[in-house]
């Protein structure tokens, strides 16, 4: 059994994280990008959106708070902690609290 998740899983969660760092770092990168950010730096969301049972993150932070967790779960803490700092100010910007924590307890565990 241990050798099938070494000789699997391991390397599964690996690409995985591997994919999910390419599509944050194009998401960061791009002209597009740094103009929106430059210029509109406001969140689509409203201040209190967070407040909401119905509250879902977006895709960015979804994909973020996915290679943390992973990053985490395959003990890369230098890339989970680094990586959890940009969601958490969007969470709090948007009083999403609960989310905003769990980014906080990756950097403080890592």
């Amino acid at each position: 059994m241990k050798k099938l998740i070494e000789a699997s899983l391991i390397p599964f969660n690996q690409k995985r994280l591997r994919d999910l760092e390419d599509s944050v770092a194009k998401t960061k990168k791009g002209f597009k990008n740094m103009l929106s950010n430059f210029i509109i730096k406001k969140s689509d969301r409203g201040d209190s959106d967070g407040l909401r049972e119905n509250f879902k993150m977006n895709r960015t932070e979804s994909e973020l708070r996915n290679l943390c967790d992973l990053a985490f779960v395959i003990q890369d803490y230098d890339t989970a902690s680094s990586n959890a700092s940009y969601p958490y100010k969007d969470f709090l910007e948007t009083k999403a609290f609960r989310f905003a924590a769990s980014c906080l307890e990756v950097q403080f565990i890592s």
